[in-house]
């Protein structure tokens, strides 16, 4: 069996209530496609989540460990987790974790708002880079997971939990879309 590596660590600042996910990824997006089918190859590599003053991320070393990734997730009790759940992007989210699982994870508040990226939210309202090192290219942590590289991506998902924390302090939510989502047999 593969494992599953954890990272805790502790964060400064007003305690979070409720939960925000953040995935890291590895899959092309259909972009042509509508609801959930658009992430049908994408698979996560990193499962990291923000509650109260600690985040918590759950990765793999390996594109082949993915799996056991997978079987984390689908086992994982998200009734547990304290709410609300929070994602950026939330049909994101739940297309990734649904097309990989077959699990229907239901957030209760976006933090996207309309248009516009997170680095443009973090431009505008002076939020920390918090050491991001590819802010805005997550794109380009492909390349680094695939590479062997581990640092890089946890601290990425760190940075982005954090940035999605303060957008959420600083100008709030919305009620998350309705997804779409497609038979996956």
């Amino acid at each position: 069996m593969y494992e599953i590596k954890e990272n805790v660590c502790h964060v400064e600042g007003e305690t979070l209530d409720g939960t925000i996910i953040d995935l890291e990824t590895i899959g092309p997006l259909h972009d042509s496609l509508k609801g959930t089918k658009r992430y049908e190859e994408v698979r996560p590599y990193l499962f990291g989540y923000l509650t109260e003053n600690m985040i918590v991320q759950k990765y793999v070393e390996r594109p082949d460990h993915i799996p056991a990734l997978l079987d984390f997730i689908r086992e994982t009790n998200f009734v547990n987790f304290q709410k609300p759940l929070y994602g950026f992007f939330v049909e994101f989210e739940t297309g990734v974790i649904y097309c990989s699982t077959g699990k229907r994870l239901l957030f209760d508040r976006e933090l996207k708002k309309g248009k516009g990226s997170k680095e443009e939210l973090v431009k505008k309202f002076g939020i920390s880079n918090y050491d991001d090192p590819f802010p805005g290219q997550g794109i380009r942590l492909i390349d680094e997971f695939m590479n062997g590289s581990r640092v890089d991506p946890l601290r990425h998902n760190k940075a982005c939990l954090l940035k999605e924390r303060d957008i959420l302090y600083r100008r709030g939510y919305v009620d998350p879309p309705r997804i779409d989502f497609h038979d996956i047999n």
